[in-house]
């Protein structure tokens, strides 16, 4: 007997598989107060005074760019464990059974009743990864063209202007 199920923490776990997603989850988790922040600094250090206005929308802008790379790790975890599955299952006989839970329900099937309903899963998720990834670039860019255009200076921008030497030459630090 094989059982084919594909598990996947609730979504309000934010627990994810790899260091490197982590790091990501945990500067996702702190982008959306990253433009109060900014703002703030702002006004202190340059004098550059954002109206409650500007703060509100550049805030609603982090959040959505948020909320967009959440759903694509989100698809990417997906992703990986349909492809587990089918790697485990393909070379097993059409006819073996299997068991899959669908709406909380555990339903017989067989691998070849299985097999392409995963691989059709998997193509619409990959599908969906692209949509999301031009949907992130274009909020990254509006994002930055925001900062440009009021002054902000975005995290990474501040990265840039801390690890810069004399002569213009960005030194980088290995952790």
């Amino acid at each position: 007997f094989f059982f084919l199920m594909i598990r996947r923490p609730p979504r309000s776990t934010q627990s994810r598989s790899s260091a490197a997603s982590d790091v990501y989850k945990r500067q996702v988790s702190t982008q959306s107060t990253w433009g109060h922040i900014i703002s703030q600094q702002m006004e202190q250090k340059k004098g550059v005074n954002l109206s409650p206005e500007l703060t509100n929308q550049y805030n609603k802008l982090r959040q959505e760019y948020a909320s967009y790379f959440r759903i694509t790790l989100d698809l990417e975890d997906e992703k990986r464990e349909h492809q587990l599955v089918l790697d485990a299952v393909k070379d097993m006989q059409e006819g073996r059974r299997c068991w899959r839970m669908v709406g909380g329900v555990l339903v017989e099937r067989n691998i070849g009743e299985v097999r392409p309903s995963l691989e059709t899963n998997l193509r619409k998720i990959e599908e969906t990864i692209v949509s999301y990834g031009d949907l992130l670039k274009r909020k990254e860019k509006e994002l930055l063209d925001f900062e440009n255009q009021h002054g902000i200076k975005g995290e990474k921008q501040k990265l840039d202007d801390d690890g810069q030497k004399e002569g213009g030459k960005k030194t980088g630090v290995l952790a």
